[in-house]
């Protein structure tokens, strides 16, 4: 889920849209080692590609929503994750806390044959 608001002539947009991602094969994490067996494990971690999109069938803002990043895409996003466990398995107890770059590809239907392309600096996603 992702809270999008509008600035500037789109100060009135205020949104919840939930954007999935594309597939594991196309996203990829890569975590540094942890400590085996141990009940809560932190390690730190690297979002190499992360890819998703809304494709506007059925959407009253979007033709095309698609957000990358990752360090394939020429974004380093360093950041970490905390695994708690559950007894029967483990649960993520931290999300992925990034401070990355990340880029919008959009398409709206008000502007119908316009793409824009914008690349943001550092969030937290």
């Amino acid at each position: 889920m992702m809270q999008m608001t509008g600035t500037g002539a789109l100060s009135g947009f205020n949104r919840s849209i939930t954007v999935p991602l594309s597939g594991f094969n196309n996203n990829l994490f890569i975590f540094a080692p942890r400590a085996a067996f141990a009940p809560v494990q932190t390690a730190a971690a690297l979002c190499n590609w992360l890819n998703g999109q809304v494709v506007g069938v059925g959407d009253p803002d979007f033709d095309l929503l698609r957000i990358l990043g990752g360090y394939n895409y020429g974004m380093p996003s360093p950041g970490q994750i905390q695994l708690v466990s559950t007894g029967s398995g483990w649960a993520v107890s931290k999300l992925f806390r990034y401070h990355a770059p990340y880029r919008i590809h959009r398409r709206t239907r008000r502007s119908v044959g316009r793409q824009v392309r914008q690349q943001h600096p550092a969030a937290a996603l």
